[in-house]
């Protein structure tokens, strides 16, 4: 005897019927797209359709619309501006460009000429300034130690250990006062056989510059630039070294002056009275011709080489002491830099 009743089973014929369909959902009604009204003058307003395309799964609107022609400008009222008077002289401006476009051909530019400036009256073109570009390509050499200008004749390399730079770099700054000395017209070569004899000569007017009253003006000079009592003093004599030499002569040149006067004057100056304080100040009588008679002699002999007056020959004197530094250095120094020069070149071929 069957438990299920006859509506029961027409409700489970139904259910199973209805598997494996979907239910069709009914389609929406598309709504027409907003009208948006646009204000044309004297112009119809374009009509727009609207095309549908639907498929089971998508649905796109697309919008067909005719070209619409370019609104035109309604002028706004009492502005008080005559806008075709204006549009007029765009167009004028329009064909002129296109004229002078049609019509141009190439100009060189030397051929242009400037206009006058209505602010000033001058021309609107002015030439360009001229650029230094020799910076870009330097022709002088500098030293990579030291940084100072190397000169054209200096040919020697660079040293490749670091003891020997310091002698690379004297070397080198001795070319550069060298070539500064021989362009100022300072003599390039010395007889010192020539210039003992010549010193010789001049011991008559040493005899006067010691027996005068008035003290030399190189001993006036020593006393107003130290304040010290005694001019004697190592750092003292350190300082006036320059002072005391005989310009392009040299160390070597005040060795050979002091020499002979020492030797040939040197027991006078000790017993002289009136040079007793200048002995005091300058440490005694060698002191003394250091300071004073080798001055005086240097300046006696650059008078005779250049047939300049005492003043001019001062200024020659003071001008060249380091050129005669480097051209005749003391006798003792040269034998050292003869050294040094030999253990650089040593230590370069290790």
């Amino acid at each position: 005897m069957s438990l299920v009743s006859a509506d029961d089973s027409n409700s489970l014929i139904q259910r199973s019927n209805l598997k494996g369909k979907t239910i069709e959902k009914p389609k929406p009604k598309l709504s027409s797209p907003p009208k948006v009204q646009r204000v044309y003058a004297n112009k119809k307003v374009p009509k727009i359709a609207w095309d549908t395309d639907s498929d089971e799964n998508n649905e796109t609107k697309t919008c067909i619309g005719t070209e619409a022609t370019e609104p035109s400008f309604i002028h706004p009222a009492d502005c008080g501006v005559d806008f075709e008077e204006i549009r007029a002289l765009l167009k004028k401006r329009e064909s002129t460009l296109k004229t002078s476009l049609s019509t141009s051909s190439f100009e060189s530019p030397d051929s242009i000429i400037g206009t006058a400036n209505v602010y000033g009256g001058e021309t609107c073109f002015e030439q360009p300034p001229e650029f230094n570009l020799s910076f870009l390509y330097p022709t002088e050499r500098t030293c990579k130690f030291c940084r100072k200008k190397i000169p054209a004749d200096f040919t020697e390399d660079p040293p490749t250990v670091a003891r020997a730079r310091l002698g690379y770099c004297q070397r080198h700054e001795n070319a550069s006062i060298l070539h500064d000395g021989r362009a100022q017209g300072f003599p390039t070569a010395f007889d010192f056989i020539e210039v003992k004899s010549r010193i010789i000569r001049l011991i008559p007017k040493v005899r006067k510059i010691i027996s005068r009253r008035k003290e030399s003006e190189f001993l006036i000079n020593i006393r107003a630039k130290t304040s010290r009592r005694n001019a004697a003093a190592p750092m003292t004599m350190i300082a006036l070294f320059e002072e005391a030499q005989p310009g392009y002569y040299g160390p070597r040149g005040s060795e050979l002056i002091s020499e002979i006067v020492m030797k040939r004057l040197g027991d006078k100056i000790r017993k002289k009275e009136n040079l007793l304080e200048s002995l005091k100040f300058c440490g005694g009588v060698m002191g003394y011709i250091s300071a004073v008679i080798v001055p005086e002699v240097g300046t006696l002999l650059i008078m005779e080489d250049m047939g300049v007056e005492r003043a001019e020959a001062k200024k020659v004197m003071r001008e060249s002491v380091t050129y005669g530094n480097v051209v005749n250095p003391s006798l003792d120094g040269v034998s050292s830099d003869e050294e040094d020069g030999n253990e650089d070149s040593d230590l370069d071929s290790d």
